[in-house]
């Protein structure tokens, strides 16, 4: 009973003297991003000038998400590069410009630079939130568990494609 008293005690002092890490991402590549003023949750694109915040909605060049502190990172990290996070749960920036999230709704790059928000019909999507975001009046960062992959749309394969109207 004694073992079990003290176990207990080490257990709950240890729980209030806890601190919180910075957000861990999963297994990263370290990459030199072609811009400035990247951090933490920016959703990243490769382009013809090299990785550079996504700027278009949908983007197929999505490639990940700047991490703060990665579980592993693969390649040796220096002042030029970042890590980026291409699959598993990550802090990343989004915006309600696409209506509120909701745990479980596809998240999508936009033009807003390395935003993502909401996405309604089908795309290219960066992956699934993980948690609910609500506010109109800026961006901010919730967990998503990143997949970059096609979001065929709420109703089903192809249900909103344009090219319904041809058929």
């Amino acid at each position: 009973i004694l073992a079990v008293i003290l176990f207990t005690s080490f257990l709950y002092a240890g729980s209030v003297f806890a601190q919180n890490p910075p957000s861990l991402g999963g297994i990263a590549v370290n990459i030199k991003i072609s811009e400035e003023n990247v951090g933490e949750g920016d959703i990243i694109s490769i382009t013809k000038d090299g990785f550079k915040k996504s700027t278009a909605s949908y983007d197929p060049q999505t490639y990940g998400v700047v991490v703060a502190a990665p579980i592993l990172s693969v390649e040796l990290r220096n002042d030029s590069t970042r890590a980026v996070v291409s699959g598993g749960e990550v802090q990343v920036k989004v915006s309600a410009a696409n209506g509120e999230i909701k745990v479980g709704d596809f998240i999508a790059t936009s033009e807003e630079a390395g935003v993502g928000v909401k996405a309604p019909t089908a795309g290219y999507t960066l992956g699934k939130a993980l948690q609910d975001y609500t506010d109109t009046s800026r961006s901010g960062l919730i967990s998503v568990l990143v997949d970059v992959g096609y979001f065929s749309g709420p109703l089903g394969v192809g249900a909103l494609s344009p090219l319904n109207k041809l058929i």
